[in-house]
């Protein structure tokens, strides 16, 4: 894609998401499963205001089902994000709640043996080089299923749903920093605001597998 579209594009896309009027009322303290919900309605939402921007420009991300290289990326999110992700677990079997709790287990020793804790992706100015290092990890995000598809979908955190590929998705299997890829950060910011406000984190960003490590042990 050429870059005078995707400046446009960022262009568009920010300016409907700064004066855009999100169709639900933000809920306050919500329990879990409301949050859940709520925060799922929200990314459907704004995923489609996307789409509509798409279609003005004429083009297509090219990400799809099955197609997982951006899941082997360091994921932060809140606290707030986590909660809403609760009630998929709560929905799981013992055996399959067993099976998520060792991977969990095992990738934050593994994040532990390579410094990418939740203090280093608060504190670091290399944001880049904590992002890299990851990545070179080359492990999976701890929702996907045996068929590379996202368990959590409907509530992936918001680093997931606002990044789209423009080019070959193989790119993404070579590195994290893929030149075809927008992050759609305006809508970003606009959701996270929101879900912030609807359940005030605490202790800043985690990195995805601690945070549902945390949770777990509650």
């Amino acid at each position: 894609m050429e870059k005078e579209i995707v400046d446009r594009l960022i262009f568009k896309s920010g300016m409907t998401a700064k004066d855009y009027k999100f169709e639900q009322e933000i809920p306050k303290r919500p329990n879990p499963l409301k949050l859940s919900k709520w925060l799922s309605k929200e990314i459907e939402e704004v995923e489609k205001q996307i789409d509509l921007i798409e279609e003005e420009f004429e083009v297509k991300c090219t990400c799809e089902k099955g197609c997982s290289a951006c899941c082997r990326q360091l994921i932060a999110l809140s606290m707030s994000e986590c909660l809403a992700i609760k009630p998929y677990i709560e929905k799981l079997s013992k055996d399959e709640r067993e099976k998520l709790k060792r991977k969990v287990l095992e990738q934050c020793h593994i994040l532990e043996e390579n410094n990418i804790t939740n203090k280093v992706i608060n504190t670091t100015r290399k944001e880049e080089v904590i992002q890299d290092k990851y990545f070179k990890l080359k492990m999976p995000c701890v929702f996907l299923d045996e068929e590379n598809s996202c368990s959590i979908y409907k509530v992936r955190p918001s680093l997931c749903w606002s990044y789209r590929n423009y080019g070959d998705k193989a790119d993404c299997e070579k590195d994290y920093d893929v030149e075809s890829t927008i992050k759609y950060d305006d809508w970003e910011h606009r959701v996270f605001e929101r879900i912030l406000t609807a359940r005030p984190p605490r202790n800043g960003l985690y990195v995805l597998p601690f945070a549902i490590k945390e949770m777990m042990e509650w």
